[in-house]
């Protein structure tokens, strides 16, 4: 009798322990598509030209400032700074650093949502980069 009211007490613990993780990521879906609501346009507008294609990574770094989160660490960089692509792989990898998905752990929804998506904008302007200016070669 001992062991049958032991599983069934752990079967109703994982019951509610899968409910609860249901819940939470239910309310965490819900709150990145309030963020996406909110900050949707204006990330799409830092990354998209208005007639759809996307900016440039020096253009994308330079401005990286102005769709970030308030108390984000992060240094505007002056376009003169982006001219030698050493210098635009370098501001890259901290703008990375900071946005990547590795980091979103202790951030909010609305950070999580602006990071992923300026994460993902970066990624693809860089892989551009990459391949016309240093010629498709690794990093």
């Amino acid at each position: 009798m001992k062991r049958r009211q032991a599983l069934r007490d752990e079967q109703q613990r994982r019951i509610t322990e899968a409910s609860e993780r249901d819940a939470a990521a239910k309310a965490d879906q819900e709150a990145l598509d309030g963020a996406r609501s909110v900050h949707g346009a204006r990330v799409k507008e830092w990354a998209e030209e208005g007639s759809g294609s996307r900016k440039n990574v020096r253009i994308l770094l330079s401005t990286l400032q102005g769709v970030l989160w308030p108390d984000a660490k992060w240094e505007p960089v002056p376009m003169a700074k982006l001219i030698d692509p050493k210098r635009v792989k370098f501001y890259y990898l901290r703008a990375c650093a900071l946005v990547h998905p590795d980091k979103h752990n202790t951030m909010d929804s609305t950070q999580r949502f602006i990071a992923t998506e300026v994460f993902h904008y970066m990624e693809t302007a860089y892989s551009a980069f990459r391949d016309t200016e240093l010629g498709g070669a690794s990093g």
